[in-house]
Parts: C-alpha cells; sequence; structure tokens
C-alpha cells in the first residue's frame, strides 16, 4: 500500500495528449512521406517530359535532314536524267559539237558548282555507294572529308561520267563491263589514297602553310626542245642552267620551310 501510494498517479488528460502528439507525428510523417512522393513523380514526369521533348526534336530534325537530302537527291536525278537525254540525243547526231566538259579544278561559279557537287552527291548515293569499298563497313575507302579534297573529287566527277555514257541508251555493253572491271576499281583505289583521312583529323593549314601545287621547275625549254627531237633521249640531256639550278635549291629551301612549320602546327 505505501509503494501504491508513493507512485505518481497517471491522469487522463496526460494520456490524451500522449496519443494526440503520436497521431500528430504518425500525420506529419504520413504528409511528408507523400510530399516526398508526390515530389519524385513530378520530377520523374519532367524529366519524362524532357526526354519526350529532345526526342521529338532530334526526330524533327532527322526528318528536316532526311527532306533536304531528297531534295537534294530530287534535283541530282534529275540532272542526271537530262544528262542521259544529252548523251542520247547526241548519239542520234553524231555530227553535233560535244556537250561542254566539267571539270572541278578549273571550276569557279559557286552556281555551277553547287548544281554539279548536288549531282554528283546523288549519284554517288545512288550508284558509288552500293559497291563494295563504296562508303559502306570496315573497308570504306570514301571518307567523310572527301569534298575536301579536290583531286577526289575531280576522280569522283570522271568515275560519274563514264558511268552515265555506259548506261546510256544505245551504250554498248561492252562499256558497262569497262566501268565495272576497270573504271570504277581504279578509281577506288586510287581514291584509297585518303582512306585514312576524315574531317575530325583533316589537317586545316593556315595560308602561310598553304603548298598549291604548282608545275616545278624553270627549265630551258629551248634545249629541250632540241634535245629530244634531235635524238630522242639516246644522248645525255642538257646541262641544267645556273638560273634553273638556283630555282630548284629555293624552293626545295622554301618546302622544307614550310614542312617544318607544318608539323610544328600538328603539334
Amino acid at each position: 500500500m505505501a509503494e501504491q501510494a508513493g507512485k505518481k498517479p497517471v491522469s487522463s488528460w496526460e494520456d490524451a495528449a500522449r496519443l494526440i502528439n503520436a497521431e500528430r507525428d504518425l500525420r506529419m510523417r504520413a504528409d511528408k512521406q507523400e510530399k516526398d512522393e508526390r515530389r519524385e513523380a513530378d520530377n520523374e514526369l519532367r524529366e519524362a517530359d524532357q526526354k519526350l521533348g529532345e526526342r521529338a526534336a532530334a526526330l524533327e530534325s532527322e526528318v528536316q535532314r532526311q527532306g533536304r537530302e531528297l531534295e537534294g537527291a530530287k534535283r541530282g536525278f534529275v540532272a542526271m536524267n537530262e544528262t542521259v537525254r544529252r548523251l542520247s540525243e547526241r548519239a542520234e547526231r553524231e555530227d553535233a559539237p560535244p556537250p561542254p566538259v566539267f571539270c572541278w579544278l578549273t571550276c569557279s561559279d559557286p552556281v555551277v558548282a553547287t548544281d554539279k557537287l548536288e549531282m554528283l552527291e546523288s549519284w554517288l548515293n545512288a550508284v558509288y555507294v552500293r559497291y563494295p569499298r563504296g562508303a559502306q563497313g570496315k573497308e570504306n575507302v570514301l571518307p567523310d572529308c572527301w569534298r575536301r579534297h579536290d583531286w577526289v573529287v575531280e576522280e569522283l566527277f570522271v568515275l560519274m561520267d563514264l558511268w552515265l555514257v555506259a548506261y546510256a541508251p544505245g551504250a554498248q555493253p561492252s562499256a558497262r563491263g569497262d566501268w565495272h572491271l576497270r573504271h570504277r576499281p581504279e578509281a577506288v583505289r586510287r581514291v584509297g589514297e585518303i582512306a585514312d583521312c576524315s574531317l575530325s583529323s583533316h589537317v586545316h593549314r593556315a595560308p602561310a602553310d598553304y603548298i598549291n601545287p604548282t608545275l616545278l621547275g624553270i627549265d630551258d625549254r629551248a634545249s629541250i626542245v632540241s634535245w629530244w627531237t634531235q635524238t630522242h633521249g639516246t644522248s645525255p640531256d642538257p646541262t641544267p642552267t645556273q638560273a634553273a639550278l638556283a630555282e630548284a635549291r629555293a624552293r626545295r629551301a622554301e618546302d622544307m620551310a614550310r614542312l617544318d612549320r607544318q608539323e610544328e602546327h600538328e603539334r
């Protein structure tokens, strides 16, 4: 009785307060968990919307790119059909003058160059890339920087012109055989010289380091002509003039200096 009398009685209002506090804590934890879940759901929804928007933008960009390529291909095929038609008409009129020959290396008209390059790209997509070592697989020898190599562009123009002649109406089957067995493999072999190049590794030379292709030497034309026409190489060739030798030495020195600058630039 004495021990019981020493205990402090617990009033009913204290029990009620503890229950209220416990209920409040549970409700606060539940509210916090609900807010966290809602916030996480909102974040996931925003991320999904962002990814969906990015995907939609990428698809729209791809559709636009393919549309531009399709338009370019259409123009290219129209130009090819016109070329084939002109070749057919020329074949019917043997006395007609030949059409002017296009050369990429000497073209300075941007309108003509754009039309011709679009035609070439359309032909490459329709014909060239379908052959081995064209533009598919590990053995591709036509890198993405081919437009920056002037002689490669001209090489491909020549190959396309030969194909147009071989497949023109009335062309002999032997012309197609020549294109398949001789012209295309040789062109692919020569274009393969730039197979290791690419847009990402293409060397962008400074203007001072650019070496314009030029005919080498200032040799004495008169003495060369006299020597060749009289002996056709059966006698020793003429001794170079002092001016020609000096020009050769200066050219070699300049070439070495440019190569040194180019190597320094690439490092």
